[in-house]
């Protein structure tokens, strides 16, 4: 063998061991770290996600919450993680809001590889029962006449509080914003009527629609909701500046590499495939809407734009939240 030869094939026995590495990945469990408290609308989702994408890569998918600091928690230790694609973020407006509400994040969207978006989700805008309204108008109307007296869920930079504080300024109301990690303890304290108003995702608006302790005022979005086809859309009830709808995905460091993320990719839209998984979807009030990495990428530069408006129409209203009310 000639000497040019033998380092050829050298160079070539080196690579086999990495070429199995790669085929082999996933070689350990996956974890998706979500910014909300476990019960939430994004830990749910993730779950149903997670666990068909377990069987498709043969590895298992950990579920893990990690609320607190507006979602930057979550963000920051998956951003800081190593890109090896064991490591993703539940994604949602956390990826594109929160960098633009705090000016002290030390992250953003650059840090992190997309995935895939696999939902969309209006947002239900409901009132405790204790409210006397039922209807957007009648909210606007009761706000005025009773000043400071309505108090508001607060969860961070989620896209569902935004909502709500678009709300406030779009009707030229005022609102108590009283802060929350997550969704378990505000949707007790909107039944007891602790606090009044709130927008929910998809999932905690269902089980809301037929009792009566809530009201469902509007939805936002360019449509109503197959599931509450009776409850007018935020352009319908007269605030038409607050048409935008939630959405979730998988986030993975940048510089993971794109082999492993187009397994994942490829594994989330096989997941979507399944009647089990869409069905589950539905059954949360969420639709299905599978965009692949690129798409996803293009989509969080758009969405960064809307919230760059969105936060600058509603920031005027940002007040120092009270404490929560004691039981």
């Amino acid at each position: 063998m000639t000497f040019v030869g033998a380092i050829t094939s050298a160079v070539f026995c080196s690579l086999i061991p990495l070429t199995a590495t790669a085929q082999d990945w996933p070689a350990q469990p996956i974890q998706i770290v979500v910014p909300y408290s476990a019960g939430g609308a994004v830990d749910v989702l993730t779950r149903i996600i997670g666990k068909e994408m377990s069987k498709d890569l043969g590895q298992p998918i950990i579920v893990q919450p990690r609320p607190g600091g507006e979602g930057n928690i979550a963000a920051m230790a998956v951003a800081k993680a190593k890109p090896d694609g064991y490591t993703l973020l539940s994604s949602s407006a956390v990826l594109t809001s929160i960098p633009i509400l705090f000016d002290d994040i030390e992250w953003s969207a650059d840090d992190f590889a997309p995935i895939g978006r696999f939902a969309t989700s209006s947002g239900f805008i409901v009132s405790s029962a204790k409210l006397p309204v039922k209807s957007i108008p009648e909210l606007i109307a009761y706000v005025k006449e009773n000043p400071g007296l309505p108090s508001a869920v607060l969860i961070g930079g989620a896209f569902t509080t935004i909502v709500t504080r678009m709300l406030a300024k779009e009707a030229g109301i005022n609102l108590l914003f009283v802060p929350y990690q997550g969704a378990a303890q505000h949707m007790t304290d909107l039944y007891e009527g602790r606090v009044s108003l709130a927008t929910v995702s998809g999932n905690l608006a269902c089980g809301a629609i037929n009792d009566n302790k809530l009201n469902v005022l509007a939805v936002t979005g360019d449509e109503r909701s197959s599931q509450a086809p009776d409850i007018p859309t935020t352009k319908e009830a007269g605030i038409p500046e607050i048409n935008t709808q939630g959405w979730y995905g998988l986030h993975a460091p940048a510089g993971t590499p794109p082999d492993r993320v187009a397994k994942l990719a490829q594994s989330l839209e096989n997941a979507l495939k399944k009647d089990s998984v869409r069905q589950a979807l539905s059954k949360a009030c969420v639709n299905v809407a599978y965009q692949n990495p690129e798409e996803l990428a293009n989509f969080v530069k758009e969405d960064i734009k809307h919230w760059e408006k969105a936060v600058a129409l509603m920031k005027s209203q940002e007040k120092k939240a009270p404490t929560v009310p004691k039981k």
